[in-house]
């Protein structure tokens, strides 16, 4: 499995530089004005700029076509999988998927064939899009394969994908699982080959891990807090006990080049799967989404007790929803810290307690203790999607979708789907009951 992470997730990085204090006498720290930029100077011409954010707006197109043989659903020939997309620091936008050949099956599973991640590229807002790129080297077998990517943008302007090879996650075909890393360092348009990455990511049995054998990182977009941190979370387990799954929140601080376990986070009952950050909230605690393992059941959650997800506590947010065992993320959109109207959270999921379908999105004005439900982008079969947002405030999405696809069979229970593209504002995600206005230049970050 493979995830991107970008580091343009949260906007305006910050360093604190000096220190005041509350009437109450508690420390505070403050940050000098945030430097947002103005997109009015110098912005691409297909930004939206605030008069045309009043208006509802939406586009969308497949980006990556899957194809059966001689009509047969049972017969998989090119399938794309396993979104993940990202911002750079130049605007444009980059999008990843598994390349799965002859096969719906994952990395690691028994008899499966070789999988690459594949990469497009599009510098017009989505209008148009660059021709796929595989991330070498291509694999010639399944033991060679790289699959579910976690996406980051850094602010250093690289872009990072964390991948998993080897034994994969499923079966272990090739002994341990491997994290793997490739970078980019011209904005998507060439990348390193695979490597493992460096750190005590890959140190599974050992340490935090102990008693870990396998592990992914989850696949999607990462997270970049406001200092530059990359945070993103792998779903680790013990054998082949579904019982034994856990997330392991790893961190790097040196724009990818290492990687660290930062803490393991269980629940004390119940299912749990593939973990996602969210964000890093106005108090400096990270929430954390996670898939819930177990169809008919809702979205699990837990915040961290301090700063940086050292030890963590589940909680049920108001509004809590379904994600029909599937993956779903979510982002940060606006926070009031960095001068914007109000508090926004979006998230991506399968509202269903049944089977995969009715891709929703909602949010959260109260940084996730409670979620209202927005839009439904697709009611028919759905599965994976990732999300980022651009600088001019409007939102990107990349989901597998096979309701309304005119190539595919609707309703298949094979994981057949085409990726789907979207770009729209929150005049258009909210039903035109709220809307996106820039920041306020002058506002003070001040952190408790």
């Amino acid at each position: 499995m493979f995830v991107i992470i970008s580091c343009s997730k949260r906007l305006n990085p910050f360093n604190p530089v000096n220190s005041g204090s509350h009437e109450n006498g508690s420390a505070v720290e403050i940050t000098p004005p945030i430097n947002i930029p103005d997109i009015t100077e110098d912005a691409p011409e297909w930004f939206l700029d605030p008069e045309e954010q009043i208006e509802p707006f939406m586009e969308q197109t497949i980006i990556f076509t899957s194809e059966v043989n001689n009509n047969s659903e049972n017969s998989p020939k090119h399938i794309y999988r396993i979104p993940g997309i990202t911002v750079s620091e130049k605007n444009t936008i980059i999008a990843v998927a598994d390349y799965r050949k002859d096969s719906y099956s994952d990395v690691g599973v028994l008899n499966s064939k070789p999988i690459d991640i594949v990469v497009r590229r599009s510098t017009d807002g989505g209008k148009s899009w660059d021709p796929e790129i595989i991330i070498p080297p291509i694999a010639n077998n399944n033991l060679e394969s790289h699959g579910d990517s976690l996406f980051f943008s850094c602010a250093n302007g690289d872009l990072v994908v964390l991948c998993v090879a080897g034994g994969g996650y499923a079966q272990n075909i090739g002994g341990k699982s491997k994290i793997m890393i490739s970078r980019s360092t011209d904005d998507g348009i060439t990348w390193s080959d695979w490597k493992l990455a460096e750190g005590n990511v890959n140190s599974f049995g050992q340490g935090l891990l102990s008693g870990y054998d396998r592990g992914f990182a989850a696949s999607g977009t990462g997270a970049r807090l406001a200092n530059g941190t990359l945070m993103g979370a792998m779903l680790i387990r013990k054998g082949s006990n579904n019982n034994t799954r856990a997330a392991a929140v790893i961190v790097s601080t040196d724009n990818g080049n290492t990687w660290t376990v930062r803490s393991i986070v269980k629940r004390k009952s119940g299912a749990q799967d593939e973990p996602k950050v969210i964000t890093q909230l106005n108090d400096r605690r990270i929430l954390l989404s996670v898939r819930s393992g177990q169809r008919g059941n809702k979205r699990v959650w837990f915040r961290s007790k301090a700063d940086l997800g050292a030890d963590w506590e589940e909680f049920t947010p108001t509004g809590n929803f379904y994600d029909a065992n599937c993956n779903a993320e979510g982002i940060l959109f606006t926070s009031v810290l960095e001068g914007y109207d109000k508090n926004r959270l979006i998230h991506l999921a399968l509202d269903s307690n049944t089977d995969r379908r009715n891709l929703t999105a909602f949010i959260s004005y109260d940084e996730g203790q409670s979620w209202e439900k927005q839009r439904v982008l697709n009611s028919g079969r759905a599965g994976y999607a990732a999300l980022a947002r651009l600088n001019d405030g409007t939102i990107v999405t990349l989901s597998e979708e096979q309701g309304g696809q005119s190539n595919l069979p609707q309703n298949s229970g094979n994981d057949l789907y085409n990726i789907v593209f979207r770009r729209f504002n929150l005049r258009w995600l909210t039903n035109q009951k709220d809307f996106y206005t820039p920041p306020d230049k002058t506002a003070i970050r001040r952190i408790l």
